[in-house]
């Protein structure tokens, strides 16, 4: 899922994902206009049990950075042409 598919999917659920993910909820709202900061990625999920239902072969995984890109699309930071440093770790 692409971060603006999440965002529009959050809005539709934003009540009970509010409700359910207080914490979420906070960061997102927080780092709303939140500098550009480099992103963190991996291309698998590492063995960890938050990322044990994570099977995205052939894609990336933030290790940090998933609230800022959510909070980034949510306030409209990411508009055409914007450009976020990224670091990928693991096999291409």
């Amino acid at each position: 899922m692409t971060v603006e598919q999440t965002v529009k999917k959050l809005i539709k659920i934003q009540d009970a994902y509010r409700q359910g993910n207080p914490v979420c909820c906070h960061k997102i709202a927080r780092m709303g206009h939140s500098e550009f900061t480099p992103l963190f990625l991996y291309t698998q999920a590492i063995p960890h049990e938050d990322y044990s239902d994570i099977d995205v072969p052939g894609n990336l995984v933030h290790l940090d950075g998933l609230h800022l890109m959510v909070s980034w699309e949510f306030h409209g930071m990411l508009n055409d042409g914007v450009q976020v440093e990224a670091y990928v770790a693991g096999r291409l």
